[in-house]
């Protein structure tokens, strides 16, 4: 009941035999139903929606359904008999549950018969909106209107010829609508699958501000800016920290490295990655050999917010580093984890994660995401 949009085959196979299992179920209950409609609605979802479940049906998908992409796509030529829509969506939905094919998390039957019946009415003077038609669709309307018989492809092709020396009558106003909906509206496609977004409601600021200031990552960062200063700290001439000044960061910042028979600053992961954190943030920067605190982010040091807002952005940014540095860091990492198996879902998947978190330090600043 779900296929990645380059899923072709496969999906048009399982609606093949969805649609099927429809129409002979419906014969056995006496219910409505049309198999082509059936196929255009099950193209809406899998190919209009970012989830793409077939079997998910809220009333934002009834509505957009029959009121946008119904219009849209499906041409219904003068003199042919009009697909009952809404009656092949109330049987589709009714089968759906009927089979166990209905997602759990969807509303109840009587609820999404409900929406379809909220929107019926207005579903016949949608599809008769020009405004709302599809390019394709307005100009096969407009050469049937016209006496063109648009199942000839000749006669089809001398008409396009035609309204290209503008010897056509056709709806400027109408056309001119089509045209800026597709420039400026949302397109009705789905490029890549991703799941609905659970609604979140953010504490007051202050409250915000509280929470950000008891941050480790926070805590430390602004510590590497303070111990860096304005007069800052030398560095190797590859940018690395001395191990003098490297064993004295671990100390303050409280990073957990071992420093016990450690030669290198490089061999100390978790220090060295707040340090990447650190540049990626803007807080500071090597110049001439020197590691120094930038002096235009003493505004975002001083709030903790601003400051835990400026690190969170600048993890997006640390991927290539670390990947790049993955190689001589054997130690278990917050980021490490992150970027190598969780951060391509974790703005999908973040809320229904048990707490307590799984990644340390994580779980200590991702409630203010």
């Amino acid at each position: 009941m779900r296929f990645e949009p380059e899923a072709d085959e496969e999906f048009e196979a399982a609606r093949g035999l969805l649609v099927d299992r429809l129409v002979r179920w419906a014969g056995e209950q006496g219910l409505p139903v049309d198999g082509y409609m059936a196929e255009m609605v099950l193209d809406y979802r899998h190919l209009a929606t970012a989830d793409g479940r077939l079997g998910l049906w809220e009333s934002r998908h009834v509505e957009e359904l029959l009121l946008s992409w119904l219009p849209q796509q499906v041409t219904e030529l003068p003199g042919e008999e009009r697909a009952d829509a809404p009656g092949t969506l109330r049987t589709l939905l009714r089968y759906l549950h009927a089979a166990q094919l209905a997602d759990p998390r969807g509303p109840s039957l009587q609820d999404s018969v409900a929406a379809v019946d909220g929107v019926a009415e207005q579903h016949l003077a949608a599809m008769m909106d020009r405004t709302r038609w599809g390019l394709a669709k307005f100009w096969a309307m407009t050469a049937a209107e016209q006496g063109v018989d648009v199942q000839d492809g000749a006669a089809l092709q001398s008409f396009a010829e035609r309204a290209q020396r503008g010897e056509v009558a056709y709806d400027q106003q109408a056309l001119a609508a089509i045209m800026e909906r597709r420039l400026t509206g949302r397109a009705l496609s789905s490029g890549a699958r991703a799941e609905p977004q659970l609604p979140v409601t953010l504490p007051p600021d202050d409250e915000l501000r509280r929470q950000a200031e008891a941050s480790t990552t926070v805590a430390q960062l602004r510590g590497l800016a303070e111990w860096a200063g304005q007069g800052g700290r030398p560095v190797t001439a590859t940018g690395r920290l001395r191990m003098a000044e490297a064993r004295e960061l671990v100390n303050v910042l409280d990073t957990g490295d071992k420093i016990e028979g450690v030669r290198s600053s490089a061999d100390l992961p978790r220090l060295g990655l707040l340090l990447e954190w650190a540049k990626k943030a803007r807080l500071v920067r090597v110049v001439k050999g020197r590691l120094y605190a930038v002096a235009k982010a003493r505004p975002v040091l001083a709030d903790p917010l601003q400051l835990w807002l400026r690190a969170f952005d600048a993890c997006f940014e640390l991927r290539q580093a670390l990947i790049g540095a993955r190689s001589g860091w054997h130690v278990e990492s917050m980021l490490f984890d992150v970027y190598e198996d969780v951060l391509e879902d974790v703005l999908n998947t973040l809320y229904s994660l048990p707490y307590p978190m799984p990644w340390p330090r994580l779980r200590d600043t991702v409630h203010l995401a």
